[in-house]
């Protein structure tokens, strides 16, 4: 996960604890050297994936 506000809640880590779930939290700036398939690999099938959704959703 990254660093946002969200993710570092009391409820978030009381959960994570009472199901023995370790969260990872990557470094700022530091995704993409962890999911370098989230990059160009992969941005046309998000792009129509996105795309997809858009219009079920409207």
């Amino acid at each position: 996960m990254d660093n946002h506000g969200s993710h570092l809640t009391f409820e978030f880590i009381d959960f994570c604890t009472q199901k023995n779930i370790i969260p990872y939290f990557f470094l700022p700036h530091t995704t993409h050297l962890c999911q370098p398939l989230d990059g160009p690999a992969f941005q046309s099938l998000k792009h129509h994936f996105r795309t997809m959704n858009n219009e079920i959703v409207m």
